[in-house]
């Protein structure tokens, strides 16, 4: 008898990060890196070695994971890629000052079918590299897991609520009228 939580989120708005989180930083960012293009997200693949330099090898592993991507563009759905190969200043901006992490800025191609989730999920296959951690991130997916945490507690609390009512109704119903 209850709505469809999840069809009423995609229906009405998802539900947004706050403004204080880093993800308003991101988004300003990705505004400089093209993620404004019709119909695309921006997602940023991550690379790191914790509090470690990245090493030669680590570096060379990195370039071979671009390189797959670049390859397989139209796979994912990919309209853009920005490395810190590409130029002195994405260097700059795309190599952390203790060489530490190297990200990749992707541009990818929205539809119905290609989700947010499934960019996610897709791209978080597509990056690993051995012998480095890595991650996607970027304000939509953020948001995206965001939305997807909150459906799911808000299931668990309709299941809850159903089970509560459930339980008075039969505690009404089993006592003795006086």
């Amino acid at each position: 008898m209850t709505p469809d939580t999840g069809k009423l989120v995609a229906d009405k708005g998802q539900i947004k990060i706050p403004s204080t989180y880093q993800s308003v930083r991101a988004t300003q960012m990705q505004k400089k890196w093209g993620s404004d293009q019709k119909n695309t997200t921006a997602v940023v693949a991550v690379f790191s070695n914790g509090d470690d330099k990245l090493t030669p090898a680590q570096n060379a592993a990195i370039d071979r994971t671009i390189d797959k991507l670049k390859s397989d563009k139209s796979k994912y759905q990919i309209k853009g890629i920005t490395t810190a190969q590409d130029s002195a200043t994405a260097k700059q901006q795309l190599v952390s000052k203790d060489k530490t992490t190297q990200l990749v800025q992707l541009n990818v191609k929205l539809s119905k079918t290609h989700t947010r989730s499934l960019i996610r999920d897709q791209l978080t296959k597509a990056v690993k590299t051995s012998g480095v951690k890595t991650y996607v991130t970027g304000s939509d997916i953020l948001n995206q897991d965001f939305s997807d945490a909150t459906q799911a507690g808000v299931r668990k609390t309709e299941v809850i609520a159903a089970i509560f009512i459930f339980v008075v109704l039969l505690l009404v119903f089993r006592s003795p009228i006086t």
